[in-house]
């Protein structure tokens, strides 16, 4: 899983969009120019780690988090990854495809996705938030106790 689809920039537009932050409010938290961040997310401008790690954290998310997000997975990817895992039984979300929220493979041999990802990655094909985890929760979380022992784990956020 080794094929980089997104760059940084573009995983900060579609954390932000996910959580409903404008960019404005973004930059105010991460301690930067708000035309700055506009030049990351659009891949002008580089970023420290020291401001990276603010805005990994505004998301909730680690470094090596926020960094897994820029290395995103196809579903192939994820098929292979579970086959070298000697789980080809793991059940993966193919529709919607939430590649781009999968985080890794658990000790029992199931795919595991994160739930804000699976936000984002329906916000960046066009949903708000509050329309995404309303789609999530009511046509995908509902399904994973009938999908049985090969069914995906969903990493929910903190209450």
């Amino acid at each position: 899983m080794n094929s980089p689809s997104q760059t940084i920039g573009q995983t900060i537009v579609k954390l932000r969009r996910a959580h409903g932050i404008s960019q404005e409010q973004l930059a105010a938290d991460a301690g930067v120019d708000r035309r700055y961040l506009s030049d990351v997310e659009n891949d002008k401008r580089n970023l420290s780690v020291g401001i990276v790690e603010k805005l990994a954290s505004r998301f909730g998310l680690s470094l090596s988090q926020f960094f897994g997000l820029v290395q995103s997975h196809s579903l192939q990817d994820i098929k292979e990854a579970l086959c070298d895992a000697d789980s080809p039984e793991a059940i993966v979300f193919e529709c919607p495809d939430y590649a781009g929220a999968f985080v890794g493979i658990s000790h029992d041999g199931r795919a595991v996705y994160d739930y804000n990802l699976m936000v984002a990655s329906l916000v960046a094909e066009g949903m708000t938030a509050d329309e995404a985890m309303e789609f999530i929760d009511y046509n995908t979380l509902r399904a994973i106790p009938y999908m049985g022992p090969e069914a995906p784990i969903v990493l929910m956020p903190p209450s």
